[in-house]
């Protein structure tokens, strides 16, 4: 489109904003790859056709109803994500280990473990989703506490290499310190593996069976908001003592 303003002329190239057609378009690219994996997706390429056909007249239309757009965007974005759970990579998000917990909100990025708001509740879940006719169905997923937090805060919940353990942090009261627990996978044989006036988190389990983790029982500290501050550095165990060594600060 060229404009004129007095003796000065503007081209201008304008174009629509289109969330249908790019979904779809998306759509049909993630079919691609999913049938070049061996999967059958002759239903969802009769899905997309039916949606470019309507995309089109949307597209013709002088004009349209707002909610007429948003329906077909609708459907175009739940047959993307139906098409997507169908991905075979997924299988490994079967089952997810989370922990339930209030936001921290500290005063500082890093600073959660020390003066973090101290809101209890929660605890450590895992997350079971199905899979029903070769597609995960997230809506008929299901939440297992395996560890109640109570009176408590738990954090950083990681399974070890061969899943038989799981570790995380708790503490038990706003004047007390992070501990690291382990427990198995089904929530029975809780142990707790850490203790003494030190906030000890993010356990990571070593390829070896070790284990890494962030503590405060170091010297170092930092300054933030004029206060001085404990610093965190990393510590495992190491090869001829279950005692922990510093890793790096």
């Amino acid at each position: 489109m060229t404009v004129r303003d007095g003796d000065r002329t503007f081209s201008l190239n304008l174009f629509r904003y289109d969330p249908l057609g790019r979904t779809i378009n998306l759509m049909d690219e993630l079919a691609g790859r999913l049938a070049a994996k061996g999967l059958d997706v002759s239903a969802e390429r009769m899905e997309i056709d039916a949606l470019r056909r309507k995309h089109e007249r949307l597209m013709a239309a002088a004009s349209t109803e707002v909610s007429s757009d948003r329906a077909v965007f609708y459907d175009a974005r739940v047959a993307k994500r139906r098409l997507f759970l169908r991905e075979p990579e997924l299988a490994a998000a079967q089952k997810l280990l989370f922990v339930k917990r209030h936001a921290f909100e500290p005063s500082h990025n890093y600073s959660d473990y020390f003066d973090m708001h101290w809101r209890p509740g929660g605890g450590v879940c895992t997350l079971s989703i199905p899979r029903v006719d070769g597609r995960l169905e997230p809506a008929q997923a299901k939440v297992t506490q395996l560890f109640n937090a109570g009176s408590g805060v738990a954090r950083n919940p990681m399974a070890n290499f061969d899943l038989s353990r799981i570790y995380f942090s708790y503490r038990t009261s706003p004047d007390g310190y992070f501990q690291i627990f382990s427990m198995n996978p089904d929530g029975s044989d809780l142990r707790q593996l850490t203790d003494g006036p030190f906030q000890n988190l993010w356990p990571c389990p070593l390829p070896d069976g070790g284990l890494a983790f962030i503590t405060t029982r170091c010297r170092p500290a930092s300054c933030a908001g004029g206060r001085r501050r404990p610093s965190c550095s990393a510590w495992a165990p190491t090869a001829r003592t279950s005692a922990p060594c510093r890793m790096r600060t």
